[in-house]
């Protein structure tokens, strides 16, 4: 008997497996999205996330989180959130040398990260 409950049920379409099977491919550098689609894949199997933290090992909070990110998002919701948000400060910066550039200033205490 299986153990552990299923969460909200996944259901594929035909696009979003084949997106989700080349995202677990684990191309170079996207190690993260590539262990985000075989969660998405094996829920959409009916696995627990007991069987999925047991297969991947990965934590059951990952696994539920992922879950409600896919369900609320789709394959885009699994998209690397650090490089969402490296790719947002970076059109800061654009944004803020053009207005140095431009002749404006920064205000005092602030500088740029990335």
């Amino acid at each position: 008997m299986r153990q552990g409950r299923v969460a909200n049920q996944i259901t594929l379409t035909d696009p979003e497996r084949a997106a989700l099977e080349d995202l677990a491919l684990n191309h170079p550098g996207h190690s993260l999205q590539a262990r985000r689609a075989r969660i998405i894949l094996l829920s959409a199997q009916g696995r627990t996330a007991a069987e999925i933290c047991r297969m991947l090992g990965c934590a059951g909070q990952t696994v539920n989180s992922w879950r409600r990110r896919f369900l609320k998002s789709g394959v885009t919701g699994l998209q690397n959130a650090t490089t969402a948000r490296l790719r947002l400060r970076a059109s800061r910066t654009v944004g803020r040398s053009d207005a140095r550039a431009a002749g404006g200033s920064y205000p005092a205490g602030r500088c740029l990260r990335l």
